[in-house]
């Protein structure tokens, strides 16, 4: 059952991020030092450390009912916001700004997190001028615990569906050629049942 997704998912935050300190960057491109894809010089040259990256990881949204899964979501999603706070005074108006402390603080509604991550690749975008990166591991995980948990057993079953869905649906937003998300790359955790 273990592939090394995770490691690759941090592999490939590795390799294209821009964490926009000269010295983090420069120890990511030693990590790459010998490897295959150093023979490749102008994909490298032209991708490594270059990109804002969002990366997250939906394990912990394994939960027994929506209201904890949603909470754990909020957690990873905040933190994912926390991770980027550099940003913060560039990134627009107040309100923008505000949006974007309610995320990070886990204080936002539904109606936040349904467009959140689109939200800070839009964020990301603007500041570092390119596209961002997606990185989603486990992104089923969710999905599987509603399915064979019937996590969705929550005060309203049909609410609790549908929220899941928006929130899992709006994931990969910004995904078309105008959008603000350059690539994605998703792992899965889902595996056979009896």
């Amino acid at each position: 059952r273990r592939f090394g997704k995770t490691l690759n998912m941090s592999m490939l935050q590795c390799f294209f991020e821009d964490t926009n300190a000269s010295d983090t960057n420069r120890m990511r491109r030693a990590l790459f030092s010998g490897l295959k894809i150093t023979e490749f010089e102008t994909i490298c040259h032209e991708h490594m450390g270059k990109y804002p990256v969002i990366s997250l990881s939906l394990k912990s949204a394994r939960q027994s009912t929506f209201a904890y899964a949603f909470g754990c979501m909020k957690q990873v999603i905040g933190a994912e916001f926390a991770r980027h706070e550099s940003i913060l005074e560039k990134i627009g108006n107040e309100e923008t700004r505000n949006r974007y402390c309610r995320l990070r603080d886990g204080l936002g509604v539904m109606e936040d997190y349904l467009t959140a991550l689109a939200f800070l690749s839009q964020c990301l975008t603007k500041v570092y001028g390119k596209k961002t990166i997606l990185l989603i591991d486990e992104y089923d995980v969710p999905l599987e615990a509603s399915y064979y948990n019937g996590l969705l057993l929550a005060d309203n079953r049909e609410e609790g569906k549908n929220n899941l869905a928006k929130m899992l649906g709006s994931l990969p937003e910004g995904m078309e050629p105008k959008g603000s998300i350059l690539a994605q790359f998703l792992t899965s955790e889902a595996r056979g049942r009896e």
